[in-house]
């Protein structure tokens, strides 16, 4: 996914605003939006300036611009890969966002007239970085996680007036970390879904007594089969599963009180990763994704009372870039807004187009996109990365640049990844007619080498001299380090051991001390000079420093 700009999609009934017409609210990424029963939409998202401090705009219905913009403050030395969210309630409006650095932890901004000023800020909530949302019992956000190295997690934040928490439930360990999503089945009852490296799916349920911040009150998990980027929504027609297919379609399955029904086909052509589902109040469906076809990206808008009998249509068409991180949010008289991310040639722009309460009807079905072989990795000379999650960077072999990693590619070896602020997901194979292996990487920076059969991730972030004191030394880190997480032949190397995998998650950090190793899943084999030590589960071995 590609994310510069922000861009917004207004779904409205008011015949002023041209179709086709986008307008931006300006920069950012990871956009959310809510609306209120008069249809005036309220949408926070990160801003591109450093730290990423939540931006806020309030949109009138038939509006082209905000009538209310802001940048909020945030507690110095933070930074966020969090997408916020937004509420409102009457004159109350509140932002959640994750922040890391200082605090790690979820801040809320919280305006009580109607947006226009935000006076009060506090942490509300422990370390859960938000991946998804919805809003709880007893005026409650819920917030799960994507890819957390600690699990599946899911965190139960109080709005003002509530007391602040620090605890949360690990609903799943690190087998099924991925894509979670939290949907309420009633006014009570949460259900969240993670999924495993494999994208099988599993969930659990608030059993409906106790702290919803314990694992121990949640039902056991129940497995859902195969799922790609899902989505929950809940309503007064029920609760509902938006969900990628295995060839690049989309289904919806609908929550019978004991698990999710059978697959209904929403199309063949959508994006499920950017894509996104909602239940308006009155109970209707609204769903919107990407379908990239021969003449550009369509933005697609898709509403159903059932779940079953789905209207869908383009209401936009973009060239230039793949709209991404896409949210919708609607009114109970089903007119609502929709919003994305998109980098264009020429800026920002937040794009509207005027359109009722259902999907419009496209004149003729749009052309099929022109199929294009997914890169393979090459042995010996190429991985293929893809961004999982957060802002992962590659320095490609003979370049002196950075630049993000936006889409599913083939990189060479020699080249260096930035996943400091995200997690990649690597493929490789150990041979000319050796099978795929993949892993996930993250929290270091690493150069890519082929060394026999075994993929390697050297170390090579700049350190600071040890036992010197400068200026040079001071403005360069004291560590670096690097998380992998999956099965095949990969080794990292650090300055003074390396470990190569035996099927496992692991960590390898250099520092003054020397080079450390740590397992938290299965084993690695550690090569320090001519030791060789087998490290398992729960153990850690320093090579200290030579000379």
């Amino acid at each position: 996914m590609r994310t510069v700009v922000l861009a917004v999609l207004a779904l409205l009934v008011t015949p002023s605003i041209a179709s086709g017409a986008p307008f931006s609210i300006g920069p950012g990424t990871l956009p959310n939006v809510a609306v209120d029963p008069a249809g005036v939409a309220y949408l926070a998202y990160n801003g591109l300036e450093a730290g990423g401090p939540p931006h806020f705009c309030r949109l009138p219905r038939g509006a082209s611009a905000c009538d209310v913009a802001l940048t909020l403050p945030v507690p110095a030395g933070t930074d966020t890969t969090s997408r916020p969210v937004v509420t409102v309630a009457g004159a109350r409006v509140t932002i959640l966002q994750h922040r890391s650095g200082q605090s790690n932890a979820i801040n809320e901004w919280t305006s009580i007239d109607g947006g226009v000023t935000f006076p009060s800020q506090r942490v509300a909530g422990g370390n859960v970085p938000n991946a998804e949302s919805v809003s709880g019992p007893n005026d409650s956000v819920l917030v799960v996680t994507n890819a957390d190295f600690r699990g599946g997690l899911l965190e139960s934040v109080p709005l003002t007036g509530g007391t602040p928490t620090t605890t949360f439930a690990t609903l799943y360990d690190t087998s099924r970390p991925y894509n979670g999503t939290v949907g309420m089945i009633d006014g009570t009852t949460p259900l969240a879904l993670f999924a495993d490296l494999n994208s099988q799916g599993a969930f659990r349920r608030y059993t409906g007594t106790g702290d919803v911040n314990s694992e121990a009150n949640w039902t056991p998990s129940t497995d859902v089969g195969f799922v790609s980027y899902p989505r929950l929504a809940g309503g007064p027609s029920g609760l509902f599963m938006i969900s990628g297919d295995e060839s690049s379609g989309l289904f919806v399955r609908r929550f019978d009180g004991t698990t999710f029904g059978p697959r209904v086909a929403l199309t063949s052509t959508g994006d499920a990763s950017e894509m996104f589902l909602t239940q308006d109040p009155a109970g209707r469906l609204q769903a919107v994704w990407s379908s990239n076809l021969a003449d550009g990206f369509h933005v697609v808008h898709a509403v159903s009372d059932d779940g079953v009998n789905w209207r869908s249509g383009t209401v936009s068409v973009q060239t230039d870039d793949e709209p991404g991180a896409m949210r919708i949010a609607a009114a109970p008289d089903h007119v609502g807004v929709a919003a994305w991310s998109s980098r264009v040639a020429t800026g920002s722009e937040i794009r509207v187009a005027s359109t009722g309460p259902d999907a419009p009807v496209d004149a003729a079905p749009p052309p099929a996109p022109t199929p294009v072989a997914p890169p393979v990795p090459v042995f010996g000379k190429t991985v293929v990365l893809r961004p999982v999650s957060g802002k992962v960077r590659v320095r490609l072999k003979g370049s002196k640049t950075f630049v993000d990693l936006t889409t599913i590619d083939d990189v060479p070896f020699g080249s260096t990844v930035d996943t400091k602020r995200g997690r990649v997901e690597l493929a490789s194979v150990p041979s000319r007619a050796g099978a795929l292996q993949k892993i996930q990487l993250y929290d270091g920076q690493f150069s890519l080498a082929q060394k026999g059969s075994v993929t390697e991730f050297a170390l090579n972030e700049p350190l600071a001299a040890c036992g010197k004191r400068s200026r040079v030394a001071a403005a360069k880190p004291k560590s670096r380090k690097l998380w992998g997480d999956g099965k095949g032949k990969f080794r990292t190397k650090g300055q003074y051991s390396a470990a190569t995998v035996r099927g496992t998650r692991w960590l390898v950090q250099d520092s003054c001390a020397g080079t450390l190793t740590q397992v938290k899943q299965g084993s690695v084999l550690v090569t320090a000079g001519k030791k060789r030590i087998v490290l398992r589960a729960g153990k850690r071995y320093l090579a200290r420093r030579r000379g």
